[in-house]
């Protein structure tokens, strides 16, 4: 719920560190997407390591780094801020879904949430709205 307060409207959570911060509001819906893509993904990082896959955990790393820094020379210069939140966004997803597909492939395990937990938490989520309104009222 917080995630989708904060791609609604960032503004005003920004703003309780000062006015200089609001510019930042696509740079922090950016970054709410990556961290999102990062909770969807699972607990890949642990699951490659506790697997005795620290190899592929590394080698993972180093290319998301690698990624990483390529982007940030591309697109902060010309985007700023928001080229940085993107440079991260791809980063990140990069490593968390291609961590994904080596557990997939190796393990015959799925991390990834599957339409029916999205749908489940969801179901939750408004649940839990529904009850917090009622003891409001």
């Amino acid at each position: 719920p917080l995630a989708l307060l904060f791609l609604a409207a960032p503004g005003p959570f920004l703003q309780l560190f000062g006015p200089g911060f609001v510019i930042g509001e696509t740079a922090l819906r950016l970054l709410v997407i990556g961290q999102l893509i990062n909770a969807l993904t699972g607990p890949v990082a642990v699951i490659v390591i506790v697997c005795d896959l620290q190899r592929t955990f590394m080698i993972a790393m180093v290319c998301s780094v690698a990624l990483l820094a390529g982007l940030l020379a591309l697109l902060v210069p010309q985007y700023g801020l928001a080229g940085a939140a993107t440079a991260t966004l791809l980063s990140l997803a990069a490593l968390n879904v291609g961590l994904g597909m080596v557990i997939w492939r190796k393990l015959g395990v799925r991390p990834f949430a599957t339409h029916g937990a999205v749908n489940g938490a969801i179901g939750d989520l408004l649940h839990l709205s529904r009850t917090a309104l009622r003891r409001i009222r």
